[in-house]
């Protein structure tokens, strides 16, 4: 009797800033949908995937050892009768992984088919991207300081090129999985439907996009050059308070952030053209790595080269008298915002008060 095949898992490692928000937010709000067409989301929840990524990269206790709990038991029917063919691991801080962290990954996904997802941005425009969100992190680097050790490959960019140089990530994650199974899905050109990403990425997975809920919010609202500024110069004068992660998450970069300073819209960084030699040579090094590895590219390659608009021939200075305007209208979206929201609260439905506990009726018959 012929074998049945693996099932499938494909494990979308990143990049950052390539569109992964939009893309999960569609595929988790999908699942039903893409269960009837044989897709599993892996593991059960967005927090469980990135605590996987936590443990994959060794960043908390346990590390590697933690995937057992999380994986193992929902890998335990893979392959049995009425399971899913395919599986989706979503999580676009993988990309980074060590040789080896990806290695014992695999490993832990044994029972499957282990396919890797690379979604790919220009880099003219990740370079900018990635510096807001490295403000919204608590960073403290003004552009042309993030510009000059990037551009330069300085000690504090590490992060960046770990995360963005495409032939080593695929040189890590083919060191696991072979070449023929990684697939590259390039992200189309500023201003494009959000659906050519969705149809590409579901090309890979073999899911008909047309089945799924795309009525999600936009997750990533970029900030302009001067919000920006405005947000790293608070993150300089905290100095050492709000140091929990999740503290200044909840403060600096969802309300402040997100909610108050990206109302503003303004003007987001962009390349200097005086980089765009650097641009292109090291994309022309990133386009070399793809064509001639063996990988399954979705899309066209000629989305991954910067295009004119994305450069700009202005200074990008910031003044003080910019950032005192941008504070001065954050200052009072802040005053006004909580009376907003009791109004809002006063027009919804009350809901009805739940029925007295059994210990208060008692309570009640005692008085």
């Amino acid at each position: 009797m012929p074998e049945h095949p693996l099932p499938r898992t494909y494990v979308h490692i990143g990049l950052q800033k390539t569109g992964t928000s939009y893309l999960q937010s569609v595929f988790w709000k999908s699942r039903d949908a893409l269960a009837s067409q044989g897709l599993a989301m892996l593991p059960g929840s967005k927090r469980a995937t990135f605590r996987v990524m936590l443990d994959v990269r060794e960043r908390e206790a346990g590390g590697l050892a933690a995937l057992d709990t999380r994986l193992a038991s929902l890998l335990a029917a893979a392959g049995q009768p009425g399971a899913p063919t395919r599986y989706l691991l979503t999580e676009e801080s993988l990309a980074p992984a060590t040789g080896e962290q990806v290695r014992r990954l695999v490993e832990h996904l044994a029972g499957t088919e282990v396919h890797v997802v690379l979604t790919v941005r220009d880099l003219a425009r990740q370079v900018p991207s990635v510096w807001q969100q490295k403000v919204t992190a608590r960073r403290r680097y003004t552009y042309e300081q993030y510009l000059d050790v990037v551009v330069g490959r300085r000690r504090r960019s590490r992060d960046f090129w770990a995360s963005q140089d495409v032939p080593a990530v695929l040189e890590r994650w083919t060191a696991a999985v072979p070449p023929e199974r990684v697939h590259v899905v390039t992200v189309p050109p500023s201003g494009t439907d959000p659906a050519v990403l969705l149809s590409r990425f579901c090309q890979v997975l073999e899911v008909d996009p047309a089945a799924l809920d795309t009525r999600v919010p936009r997750r990533n609202v970029s900030l302009g050059l001067v919000q920006t500024e405005l947000l790293r110069r608070v993150n300089v004068e905290l100095g050492g308070r709000l140091r929990k992660r999740q503290a200044y998450r909840a403060a600096g970069k969802m309300y402040l952030g997100k909610r108050i300073l990206s109302a503003q819209g303004g003007t987001p960084a962009l390349m200097p053209r005086r980089l765009d030699g650097w641009a292109r040579g090291v994309t022309d090094e990133h386009l070399a790595a793809l064509r001639s590895g063996g990988y399954d590219v979705v899309g066209t390659l000629d989305d991954l080269v910067p295009v004119p608009a994305s450069y700009t021939d202005d200074a990008q200075t910031v003044t003080d008298a910019d950032v005192a305007a941008a504070a001065a209208k954050a200052m009072a979206t802040m005053l006004v915002q909580p009376r907003r929201e009791r109004r809002r609260r006063k027009r919804r439905p009350r809901r009805p008060a739940p029925p007295p506990s059994l210990w208060r009726r008692a309570l009640r018959r005692l008085r």
